[in-house]
């Protein structure tokens, strides 16, 4: 699914902004873990499973993301701290479901639902940046650059 989804989601944040398809696709992740943590049955968890897939297609939108608002000697440090997040999550998440997992076996989907949707929380009331200039071979240019 993310082979196929991750042009989609490209071309999705070029034309409504790196943010919002950010925010759907962590979203997505939670209604994957959500599925999930309520699935009666298999087939359940294979829909959950093609909704994840779909939305963990955003690597490369977060890419974008930093390539748009970092300044261009420090978008190194930018992807580094993707990187380093993801080494952290790939350590910590297995752990994390394995503790939570002997307490209850659904628990784990649960909490990664509640952590999907912190992003929600944290850019609740905050403006999208905006599309300023589309010219020819520009690409687009955002408004507000912000420091990571």
């Amino acid at each position: 699914m993310q082979f196929i989804c991750a042009p989609v989601q490209g071309a999705l944040s070029d034309r409504l902004g790196r943010r919002p398809v950010i925010l759907l696709s962590n979203f997505g992740l939670a209604l994957n873990y959500l599925l999930m943590a309520l699935a009666p049955n298999l087939s359940v968890l294979l829909i959950g499973r093609l909704i994840s897939g779909a939305s963990a297609a955003s690597m490369s939108v977060g890419g974008a993301y930093i390539a748009d608002v970092m300044p261009p000697g420090r978008r190194s440090i930018g992807f580094g701290r993707i990187n380093v997040a993801i080494g952290i999550g790939l350590v910590l998440g297995p752990a994390m479901g394995g503790v939570l997992g002997a307490h209850n076996p659904r628990l784990p989907f649960w909490v990664a639902a509640g952590l999907s949707l912190l992003p929600w929380h944290a850019n609740r009331g905050q403006s999208e940046f905006r599309a300023a200039d589309r010219s020819a071979g520009a690409g687009i240019r955002l408004t507000n650059r912000q420091r990571l």
